[in-house]
């Protein structure tokens, strides 16, 4: 059994995995470290640690508090626990939980807030039976001419917590499809499927060094770069 931790959205994921049985918690998790830990209590009875084989986290890009409180606490379990450690974009996780169209030239987008106007976007097309990320994470605007020099002229199927806001924007501009709300957070069969074969070779994180992907400096950072220049 495995156990999945994501808060790199406003609907944080906690859930155990494994082939036979999902157990999900979605909630609002208002970047706090005590509901992240509650809903955590909440799941693991008891018993449930001494038989976890792995714990596998979303590291984002998204909110900067969600994302080091689920990292955090993933880091925490898995250090405490001698358990093996999975980190997972979390852009990733909603896209391996997302079934392929019939038109197989299709585009995957998948955008999640960044600051105030502007989101962190990523496009996936379909490559040997999976959803195959086209380049890096991309941090853009939230407006038709930036958007339109990033995504191609083909149908698009559009996920992720800014989902609306970008087809809203693109409507008139391309053909696309808006997924449901419950297929554009990260899901918990998203991280079964990409942790496993990591779990399985072997291919793990040192819960000492990962780090989530933030992708942009923060607002001190930033603030702190200008004031070295």
């Amino acid at each position: 059994m495995y156990l999945a931790i994501d808060t790199s959205t406003r609907k944080a994921l906690i859930a155990l995995m494994d082939e036979d049985e999902f157990i999900v918690r979605s909630f609002e998790h208002h970047a706090t470290q005590k509901v992240i830990f509650s809903e955590l209590a909440n799941i693991l009875d008891p018993e449930t640690p001494g038989n976890l084989d792995g714990i596998v986290v979303g590291i984002g890009p998204g909110s900067f508090t969600g994302l080091k409180i689920g990292v955090i606490a993933a880091k925490t379990l898995a250090w405490s626990r001698g358990l093996p450690l999975v980190g997972i974009s979390s852009l990733d996780a909603v896209a391996a939980g997302i079934k392929f169209p019939k038109n197989s030239e299709t585009v995957l987008v998948i955008a999640v807030r960044s600051t105030k106007g502007e989101v962190y976007l990523r496009t996936y097309s379909i490559e040997d039976n999976d959803w195959v990320p086209d380049g890096p994470i991309h941090d853009v605007p939230l407006d038709s001419g930036s958007l339109l020099q990033i995504l191609p002229d083909r149908l698009l199927l559009v996920s992720g917590e800014a989902g609306e806001s970008i087809a809203g924007i693109l409507k008139g501009y391309r053909e696309m499809v808006l997924l449901e709300e419950g297929k554009r957070y990260p899901m918990a069969d998203g991280f079964y499927k990409l942790s496993r074969p990591r779990f399985e070779s072997g291919n793990l994180d040192d819960p000492s060094e990962l780090v989530p992907e933030y992708v942009r400096l923060s607002q001190p950072e930033r603030l702190l770069k200008n004031k070295l220049k």
